[in-house]
């Protein structure tokens, strides 16, 4: 992980002067419909460490102010024990059917996309693939990543307003959700989880999609893979370091677009942001109405017709930006 993260933010060059806007930024206030008191709405980077909550204006002054942490998944009260043999039970679920192969998924171009794409990495053909679209391309790209040589550099020689200096897998720091709620539990704010994790290693390791939908997928992202690593590597990284909400929707609508899952990334089949979100609304009302809460979640839920700031204004909330 840590190779992959190198190679796209250092031989890709992310902007290191660009300012934050005044507009779409991740942190939002949320208050009227009778709210005795606001709660908040901020967008976390799952691969930025803690360090960069200081570049967030008002963060910590917002965050003295709550009572409660509302997160996708309470990480404190995780059995590690339930996690391993969660794991165990979805392992197999990387892997196509029995009696399935790629050629009965694909037409005889994508078929030779991919054909290319495993040639070149293993020297193998699809009829030799047992993984599922899924984790296949995961592992031609982590092969792909470590077969190119990485720069060589040190944290030292990397600007203060580089993002690299704010990755947790670059600098050791501790994830940003991960370090909020250390500072929950500092400050004796009840932690509340959105999701169980059950729910959350089911959307990772088995997406509700057709097969057929997932294999076509992964050639459209190996036809587009250059381009991907642009965007998620770079662009998407960038937005969120000048916490600009607006841009980091374009990039990754963008990225959803040319993995041939629809034109909308919170539409999109595969993390059932738009699902969560719509499921998670009911909970965040009951939750602020009890006592002011920080709703940290990722970036990714905040913004469009589905996410969760248009959701809670349509509920009769004031949803605004803390500048």
């Amino acid at each position: 992980m840590k190779n992959i993260l190198i190679l796209l933010l250092l031989s890709l060059g992310i902007s290191t002067c660009a300012q934050a806007p005044e507009k779409e930024g991740l942190l939002w206030k949320i208050s009227g419909k009778d709210l005795k008191q606001p709660s908040y709405l901020f967008g976390t980077a799952h691969g930025f460490s803690g360090e960069f909550l200081n570049k967030v204006n008002g963060f910590w002054e917002v965050f003295d102010s709550i009572q409660q942490l509302v997160v996708e998944m309470d990480t404190a009260n995780i059995n590690i024990n339930r996690i391993d043999s969660l794991m165990k039970f979805y392992e197999k679920d990387k892997f196509l059917p029995e009696g399935v192969k790629y050629p009965d998924l694909l037409d005889k171009n994508e078929l030779h996309t991919l054909d290319s794409a495993l040639q070149n990495v293993w020297g193998i053909n699809s009829n030799d693939v047992k993984l599922r679209p899924r984790a296949l391309y995961d592992a031609i790209n982590k092969q792909l990543t470590i077969n190119k040589k990485l720069l060589d550099f040190s944290m030292d020689s990397i600007p203060e307003n580089n993002p690299i200096r704010f990755m947790a897998a670059l600098n050791g720091g501790i994830v940003m959700d991960v370090y909020i709620m250390n500072k929950a539990k500092e400050k004796g704010y009840k932690i509340v989880g959105l999701e169980t994790v059950e729910y959350q290693m089911k959307l990772k390791m088995q997406p509700d999609i057709p097969l057929t939908l997932d294999a076509k997928s992964l050639v459209a992202k190996l036809k587009n893979r250059q381009e991907l690593m642009k965007i998620l590597g770079n662009n998407a990284v960038d937005a969120i370091f000048t916490q600009d909400l607006k841009k980091y929707i374009e990039n990754t609508n963008l990225a959803t677009s040319l993995s041939d899952l629809g034109d909308s990334y919170i539409n999109s089949p595969i993390d059932e942001i738009k699902k969560r979100n719509l499921n998670w609304i009911p909970m965040i009302e009951l939750l602020i109405q009890k006592q002011p809460s920080m709703i940290a979640v990722g970036v990714g839920h905040l913004p469009e017709e589905y996410g969760l700031i248009n959701l809670l204004r349509q509920r009769g909330y004031e949803v605004e930006q803390v500048k």
